[in-house]
């Protein structure tokens, strides 16, 4: 009986462990799973991208958490 494919999604806070978790179930499950990371999408070097650097202490940042990055 062929197995359907699923997906599983990791959500979390900063810093929570999201991309640890993802990592060990891919080794996990080998070759039968696929890891899909959202941080493959910002567009932090995309020219066409919004500017969305913010102030920090030592300079500007990149705004990972604005919703046009």
């Amino acid at each position: 009986m062929k197995q359907r494919p699923f997906l599983i999604s990791i959500a979390g806070g900063s810093a929570s462990g999201k991309t640890t978790l993802a990592e060990a179930l891919v080794a996990e499950l080998g070759d039968r799973a696929e890891l899909l990371s959202l941080d493959s999408f910002f567009r932090k070097e995309d020219p066409t991208a919004p500017q969305v650097w913010f102030e920090f202490e030592k300079g500007e940042m990149f705004n990972f958490n604005h919703p046009e990055s």
